[in-house]
C-alpha cells in the first residue's frame, strides 16, 4: 500500500493532506493473483453523488460494426480514470485515509460512481467524429475497425 502511495504521489495524482471524511483505501488481489491493487471505499460518498446518465452505447450496435470489419483493435486504457484531473475545487472531496496517513486524489478514482461516465463523455466528445464510422468508446476501451489497413 505505501508504494501504491509513494508511486502515486511521485507521477503528482495524489498528495498528502488531512480531510474530513476521508474514505478508507484497502488492497486487494489482482485477476493474476501476484500483485495488489489500491481500492477507495467510496461508498459512503457514492450514495450522496447524483447519477450521471451518461448512456454506454448499444452493445450490439458495436458488436455488429466490429463484425463486419475486416480489421479490428482495441485499446484499453487500464489506467484512464487516473488521466481525467478533478476540479481543484472538488480535490478535498477525493480524500482517503490509509496506515501511512491521509491522501487527496488530484484524479479520478476506479470506484468513483461517475468515472466511467465521465471518461466515456471526454473521449466520446474527442471522437464525436468518427464514432460509428471506424471508432467506438466503451467504458475505458477504444475499439478501432476498418475494411482497409
Amino acid at each position: 500500500m505505501s508504494l501504491w502511495i509513494n508511486e502515486k504521489m511521485e507521477q503528482g495524482i495524489i498528495q498528502r493532506k488531512a480531510v474530513h471524511g476521508a474514505a478508507p483505501i484497502f488492497a486487494q488481489e489482482k485477476k493474476d493473483k501476484i500483485r495488489m491493487r489500491a481500492l477507495v471505499d467510496l461508498t459512503a460518498r457514492n450514495e450522496i453523488t447524483v447519477k450521471d446518465d451518461e448512456t454506454i452505447p448499444n452493445e450490439r450496435m458495436i458488436l455488429n460494426s466490429l463484425g463486419r470489419a475486416r480489421y479490428r483493435s482495441k485499446i484499453d486504457l487500464s489506467d484512464a480514470y487516473f488521466q481525467t484531473r478533478v476540479e481543484p475545487k472538488d480535490v478535498e472531496k477525493h480524500g482517503f485515509k490509509s496506515p501511512f496517513g491521509c491522501c487527496v486524489s488530484k484524479v479520478m478514482l476506479q470506484a468513483d460512481m461517475n468515472a466511467p461516465e465521465t471518461f466515456m463523455q471526454i473521449m466520446s466528445d474527442l471522437f464525436a467524429d468518427y464514432l460509428g464510422q471506424f471508432i467506438w468508446v466503451y467504458i475505458d476501451d477504444i475499439l478501432i475497425y476498418s475494411d482497409t489497413e
